[in-house]
């Protein structure tokens, strides 16, 4: 019997440090799941409204999400938001991009996303989202731009310019 239980603490004293040594990886154990790694995914659909000092829709614009300049450049005139989860039915807007793809690392609990305008002869303007962890697969974001004329000679640097308010809810699927 007592051969039993010197075997016994032997096992426990050989596998307690292997045990120990091989729980989680990180320090914030409570946000990454034990060391799962994966990102949390959101998919936001975000509407601009990109107009001059008169609130005329500024055609031509070049928005930059995260530093890439996107394909799509704004419109020459306004689309209507309907049918939306939110209190933003009759939301104008003139640049679109749905399912844009947001990844929050799993070391942390929150992702931004810059959003900058630019057009030659005009200021810079930018936003920033903030995207949480918690927040809904999908999500519906609007920012309103009103560009100001450049006064003499301008670049098109992303990184300069005055930052404007920006708006965000969580909507029940892809957005409308």
């Amino acid at each position: 019997m007592n051969r039993l239980y010197v075997f016994l603490a032997a096992v426990v004293l050989l596998l307690l440090p292997a045990l120990i040594l091989s729980g989680c990886a990180s320090d914030d154990w409570y946000y990454d799941d034990c060391c799962d790694g994966s990102p949390s995914v959101h998919y936001v659909t975000l509407l601009l409204n990109v107009s001059d000092q008169n609130g005329d829709p500024l055609p031509g614009c070049t928005v930059w999400l995260d530093g890439e300049a996107q394909p799509d450049k704004t419109l020459r005139s306004f689309r209507t938001l309907s049918d939306c989860d939110c209190d933003w039915d009759g939301y104008r807007y003139n640049w679109r991009v749905n399912d844009y793809r947001v990844e929050i690392p799993s070391w942390t609990d929150q992702e931004r996303v810059a959003v900058w305008v630019t057009k030659p002869g005009w200021e810079n303007e930018c936003t920033r989202f903030t995207f949480y962890t918690w927040d809904d697969r999908y999500i519906l974001a609007r920012a309103t731009f009103v560009m100001q004329p450049a006064l003499g000679v301008t670049q098109v640097d992303p990184a300069q310019g005055r930052e404007v308010p920006s708006d965000r809810c969580p909507a029940a699927g892809p957005a409308p």
